[in-house]
């Protein structure tokens, strides 16, 4: 049986971001009383709002009911074809980086976005720091993209298959 390279990305990317987001902490030790107790996120890979990070205007409409998109059904997906057509026209020209690029994020109820939170991998997924020019450019056009479901709030991410500066393919 052969697996799609596609396939082992998001499994790869999705495995990365459920493990490594969400940082805040509830714990209760039996010596603890109730009222000394951190913060867990409700599931994992929550992102926490990081007022170091994140614009103070994004809000969520439902904080504590965030769910994946995949968990939402075809209503809430935006096709492969549409990211690409949006995020294809970035002018990288002069760039060089190979890689991939990986931002997971909130996007709320009004179809805004919020709460970004990134990773660079090279093509044998190790970490890497791709050119910054290169992130904010897309970053830029992320905050620009405005064809996002609305109704509620939910998390999505999207990873950039970069060769030699271009964008090839705009995953999930």
């Amino acid at each position: 049986m052969t697996i799609n390279p596609r396939t082992i990305s998001i499994i790869l990317f999705s495995g990365f971001f459920l493990l490594s987001c969400g940082t805040d902490k509830k714990e209760q030790t039996v010596n603890e009383p109730d009222s000394v107790i951190a913060e867990y996120p409700d599931h994992v890979g929550d992102i926490a709002a990081d007022a170091e990070l994140d614009d103070p205007e994004f809000q969520p409409c439902q904080e504590s009911r965030i769910p994946q998109y995949y968990a939402l059904g075809a209503n809430f997906r935006v096709p492969n074809k549409q990211l690409m057509d949006h995020f294809g026209t970035i002018d990288l020209s002069g760039q060089s980086d190979t890689g991939y690029f990986t931002i997971r994020f909130i996007v709320n109820c009004q179809g805004k976005v919020g709460r970004l939170r990134e990773q660079s991998m090279t093509t044998d997924y190790q970490e890497t720091e791709l050119n910054e020019d290169l992130k904010q450019a897309i970053r830029n056009k992320l905050m620009e993209f405005n064809q996002w479901p609305t109704g509620r709030d939910f998390y999505q991410y999207l990873s950039f298959k970069i060769e030699q500066g271009q964008i090839r393919e705009v995953l999930p």
